[in-house]
This record gives structure tokens, sequence and C-alpha cells, in this order.
């Protein structure tokens, strides 16, 4: 009826659209009033005559019998998430907690996106000065201060329970399975150190029966400005509304929470769960898996059969034979309709004539199952962003490349989730915050971090290398020898290499120096030497890998001339190494 009405008010738009036209001046009724009025609708009939109406043009859009349950009913980003936002957390939170192909999802999102934690390494240089270069001094000071604060729970947490990395890791768990969450923030002052804590507030304790505040419109416990932008959120941050009597919501301001969601379309203003578009697909899987074993149990149940080839003797209903007077089936008659076995090991059961055992084959599951279940679970995995193998937890079937492959789409799908959602929408704006206050403190020396009306020394105070989880690869000496020659080449950066491994220059170059101290000690310090300079450059792509490199092999002529025993056994131990730690051999 909605849209038969809109239908009509847009024909009767054109139809008026067209007052005054030509084709209304040529009618009949001349210049009059109503001659143009008649004459512009009978225009803007003809006209819409010729609009694409109905959805005849777009297949898309066609309504009929074969998709009369397509639904066609249009609604705000909002309006479309909050009228059933409770039961798709309801159900995608019951799928996690209970299906194992939900729970596997949302732990690949946490290992690849989050892994042991998204960590903050300072990399403070003089803004004007290049040949100061970094400042090393700070940025060891912050780094010590922020692992301080982000490896105790007291400094971090509202509820004094968790770490940094573990709030991070609850973040991402919430997001695959409420589609976000609030994170109100407050600085609390402590005589011991800067302490910034973070709270973490779930979908489900908004306030939704605030409707307005101060004339603003409030949406889902979300207090929106002239430009639908969030100017607070009504939060029940003392007690759970699921849990206690619903007490007072507090009003949080925008600027001191953060919210942790994606958004998929225009004016969208909360999340939805990741398991969304296909949350009803792992139920029907679940329920398939659960009837295919109901089934299975019922035909195992049944060990056998007994036929019977020969005709079995009438037996007469009880009531009939005791209205006749005659004799009426005795127990044992009936037990001849059954056959009662005791199993064990060495029985050897005497059939009566005419009777034949049949031992039946189970035909649950077919061989259609796993296939079947195998093309659900690649749905499924792609509805999500992963792959079959990652949700599955499944690589026999693969090889280096596909598996490569795999983990290069896997780490695209994640790459926005750690830069857009996490460092840009939280972690930066909390390093910022709690480096400010540091500042403040005095707990941390930044000489014109305040006081520089440029700003320029702030942000060089502020400049971060962020780092997650190491991307560990599955071919360690192909993907390393494209690292030294991305180095070599100077695509790439030491820096890179180390963002990407989940450390810093600095702390690389400080266990080596260690460990050739130590070998230095032991007295084989010579043939560690040797083992990491010459080592080293043997392992890198000769210069002969380039085509039109004029000097083709020779690196590896001067390299073998001078080359020594321990070097060379050196270098076979550890290439052995590698090959065993790649094709999972420990010979």
């Amino acid at each position: 009826m909605a849209r038969w009405s809109r239908g009509m008010v847009e024909l009767a738009g054109k139809a008026f659209a067209g007052l005054g036209g030509a084709a209304g001046r040529s009618m009949a009724f001349g210049g009059s009033l109503a001659g143009r009025i008649v004459g512009g609708f009978l225009a803007g009939v003809a006209a819409a005559r010729y609009q694409p109406i109905g959805g005849t043009y777009h297949d898309a859009a066609r309504r009929d019998q074969t998709n009369s349950d397509w639904r066609t009913g249009l609604a705000s980003a909002d309006q479309s998430i909050l009228d059933e936002l409770d039961t798709m957390l309801a159900r995608s939170r019951r799928a996690i907690a209970n299906d194992g192909w939900a729970a596997s999802i949302q732990g690949a999102f946490g290992r690849y996106a989050v892994g042991g934690g998204i960590t903050a390494r300072s990399a403070a240089r003089h803004p004007t000065d290049r040949r100061v270069g970094l400042l090393r001094e700070f940025n060891a000071a912050r780094d010590r201060l922020w692992e301080e604060r982000c490896y105790t729970p007291r400094l971090v947490d509202a509820e004094e329970t968790k770490t940094m990395p573990e709030k991070q890791r609850l973040w991402m768990n919430e997001l695959v399975a409420a589609g976000g969450l609030f994170v109100p923030h407050q600085y609390l002052p402590d005589p011991a150190a800067t302490r910034l804590i973070l709270q973490e507030v779930e979908y489900e304790q908004r306030d939704e029966l605030v409707t307005s505040h101060e004339g603003r419109p409030v949406r889902g416990g979300i207090e929106v400005g002239q430009w639908h932008n969030p100017i607070a959120y009504h939060l029940h941050t003392a007690a759970h509304p699921l849990d206690d009597y619903a007490t007072a919501s507090a009003r949080i301001p925008a600027a001191r929470c953060y919210h942790l969601y994606r958004q998929d379309r225009v004016r969208q203003r909360i999340g939805t769960p990741w398991t969304r578009p296909v949350l009803a697909r792992i139920r029907q899987l679940a329920m398939y898996e659960a009837y295919t074993m109901v089934q299975a149990r019922g035909r195992a149940a049944n060990v056998g059969f007994i036929a019977q080839e020969q005709a079995a003797a009438a037996e007469m209903p009880a009531a009939v034979a005791q209205r006749l007077g005659l004799k009426q089936p005795t127990a044992a008659a009936a037990d001849d309709a059954e056959i009662r076995v005791n199993v064990s090991p060495g029985l050897w059961t005497v059939l009566k004539p005419g009777q034949k055992p049949y031992m039946p084959t189970p035909g649950t599951p077919d061989t259609m199952y796993v296939p079947f279940v195998d093309e659900q679970l690649r749905g499924i995995a792609a509805g999500t962003g992963l792959d079959f193998a990652t949700v599955c937890r499944w690589y026999a079937d693969g090889n280096f490349s596909s598996q490569r492959q795999a983990k290069l789409d896997i780490w695209a799908e994640v790459d926005w989730i750690q830069d857009l959602l996490f460092v840009h929408r939280i972690c930066r704006a909390d390093l910022e915050e709690w480096v400010t206050l540091a500042v403040g403190e005095g707990r941390l020396r930044a000489m014109g971090f305040r006081e520089d009306p440029t700003g320029l020394w702030r942000r060089a105070y502020l400049a971060t290398n962020w780092q997650g989880p190491p991307r560990e690869s599955i071919d360690r000496i192909k993907d390393e020898a494209a690292w030294d020659m991305a180095i070599r080449a100077g695509r790439a950066s030491p820096q890179d290499y180390a963002n990407e491994h989940g450390t810093t220059i600095e702390q690389t170059l400080s266990e080596i120096a260690e460990f050739r101290a130590l070998a230095a000690e032991q007295g084989v310090g010579d043939v560690v030497d040797a083992w990491l300079l010459k080592g080293g450059a043997a392992n890198r792509p000769k210069t002969g890998m380039s085509p039109d490199d004029p000097a083709a092999g020779e690196e590896d002529q001067e390299q073998g001339e001078g080359e020594d025993l321990a070097g060379l056994v050196a270098r076979q131990h550890v290439l052995k190494g590698l090959l065993d730690d790649d094709n999972g051999s420990h010979a």
C-alpha cells in the first residue's frame, strides 16, 4: 500500500511538473487556467507512461510470484539495525558459545588482528635538525613507562583485571560477536604512575529508554547532533541492566568515550555482528550436522535384523480368542516375533527354521556429507572475510602457494582492522592522551611539548611505530630472501622488517651484541663473527640474480676463495634448521 501511494504521488508530481507546457497550450481549452492545468496533467501522464515503473527495467527490482518473499521495504541505516539488534546479538553470542565454526571465526580474527597485542614503539625525532635524528633518551623513557602502563591492570583497566593486550583481544571478540562496543576512558590522579583507565561497555548496556536529551534525538543510546554526529552515549556503566535492577544510566560525552565499530553504510551509528551475513547459514549447518548425527546413531544402534523367509503362523488377537473361548496367545508365542541375544565375544546364535540374519550397512553419513559440509563452510568463510582453511583449521589439502595466497588475503583483511579500527579509532588517541598526561605530571621530560606554538615538537614526541602481531612465514627462506632484496634495493627499510616481525632495530642489534660478547667469553668469538659476517652474506641473493648485472657470479667467487671451514659448517647448521622447520622434519 505504501509503495502504491508513493507511486501515485510520483505520478501526480510528474503531471503537475508539466503545467504550462506546449502540450497544455495546444489543447482545445486554450490559454485558460483550466486548460493549462488539464493540458499539463495529460502531458505529465503521457510522460509518466515512458518511465519504467514497478521494476520492469531492472530484474533486481522485479516483483512477481517467484520472489514474493523477497522483502522490498526501505529503512535507514540505524532503523534497520536497532529494530533487530537484540535478536542478532542473542543469536550471534549463542552461536559463538555453542558452535565450533563460529568460535573459530572469532578466534581467527583475534589471532591475526591482535595476537599478543598491538604495540606502540616511540619513534620521536628532532623536528628541525636531521643531524640529531632519534631522541633516544625520550624514546626509551616513553617505551618503558608505556609498557608499565599496558601490563599493569590497575593503570589501564577500570576493573583492574586485564592488561592492554587482553583488552584488545576482548575488543576484537566484541566486534565479531556484537559488532562493536563502547570504551569510556577516565584519568585518575595517582602518585605512583600516570593512571588512565579504560572500561569496556557492551551493546547490551545501552539505555534504549532515553529518546531525547535537550532537544537532540537519542537512538539506541546514542545522542546525535545536527549532522548526525555522536554527541554523547547513554550507558549503564555501574550495573548491567540484565544482571541487576536497571538503575539510571550515565550520559558520557563522546569526547570521553570511544565507540569501536565498523561503519558499512551512510549515517550508521552502531555496528552489527560480523557473523550477521552467515549467522543463518551457521545455524542451518549446525542443525544438519545434528540431524545427521542422530540418524547415524539411530542406524548404528540397530545391530541387525532377522529376515523371515517363510510365512509366520497367524496369531489370533487376545480379545477375539477370549470371546470365542479359545486358548489365548501365550507370552512364548508373542516372543516369537523378537529374538533377544546377549552379545558377547565368541557367541553363536541358533536361529529358528526359516529365519536368516541380515546385517545392514549404515548409510549415514553418505559420501556427499563431507563435500556438502565443506561447500557450506566455504560460503561461511567467504562471508566473514576469512579463508576455508583458517575457519576449519585444516591445511592438509593446500600447498605452499595456496596457503601463502590465503595468508596474504587474511592480512589484507586485517590491515584495515588494525589501522582504521584499532590504531586510528582508539589506540592513537589513547596514547596521545596518556603522553600528554605523563608530560604534564612531569614523568616524561619533553622540552617544547606544550610551549611550542607551531606544534612541531608535540607531533615529534607523539611519533609512533605501531606493531601488530608478527606475520610469520610459511616459506621462511624465500620470504627472508625477498626482504633482503627489498632492503638492498632501497624499496624497504630495516625498520619495516622490524615492524612486521614485532621487534625494533635497537633490540635486534642489542641482542646480536650480547650474543657476540657471550661467544667471546666462551672462546668462540672468531667463529661466531665469521658466521655472522660471511654466513649472512652467503645467504643473501647474489648479484647474479639480476638479469642485467654484468658482475653476475663474482660475489660467489670472491667469497669462496676466503671461506673458512668453521663458517661453512655454521651456515650449514643454520640452513638445515630452517629447512627442518619449514618441512616439518625433526631428523
